[in-house]
């Protein structure tokens, strides 16, 4: 009896440490990319007709801008591309897209946009809400007063002092 308990708890310390490590591969930081990478990869995107995403250090300025002409399917497909793997880079590039994601504001964007509000990062969060507002319908009033709460069949008040 206390063998098979032993063991079990074994395999239960050897699940943990296989979990553990995993989502520490998972959590470590990309090294940063080179400005000859950089400006590689912003020369592919304005070849494509995309807008270069910002750098971190000016956040506002993508939320200002906005989107002027309309794109095709084809477009589309690629922004929405762009957008997941600059959100799956890392934390400064995560807000940034964010960023692109609220001032695009095309509905291609919600699951992004509904993971971003599971995002550790509050920053991201605050974005990923403000992009979802416009998004929602119209708040509705209440036409009816709320009912009165249903009393269970054998509930008596108890009489007034």
């Amino acid at each position: 009896m206390k063998t098979l308990l032993l063991a079990g708890v074994g395999i239960i310390l050897l699940i943990g440490v296989v979990l553990l490590r995993r989502r520490r591969r998972s959590l470590r930081v990309q090294p940063p990319t080179g400005p000859q990478q950089e400006t590689g990869a912003v020369a592919v995107l304005v070849q494509e007709g995309l807008p270069p995403s910002p750098p971190p250090e000016q956040p506002a300025a993508v939320a200002e801008v906005g989107w002027s002409q309309p794109m095709g399917p084809q477009q589309r497909r690629q922004m929405l591309r762009y957008l997941r793997s600059a959100y799956d880079k890392g934390q400064s590039a995560r807000l940034a897209a964010m960023e692109e994601m609220v001032a695009w504001g095309h509905p291609a964007c919600l699951p992004l946009l509904r993971r971003g509000l599971r995002d550790a990062d509050l920053r991201v969060v605050g974005l990923a809400a403000r992009g979802l507002e416009r998004f929602r319908g119209p708040r509705q009033r209440l036409r009816h007063p709320p009912r009165r709460p249903h009393r269970p069949r054998g509930y008596r008040p108890s009489p007034p002092a």
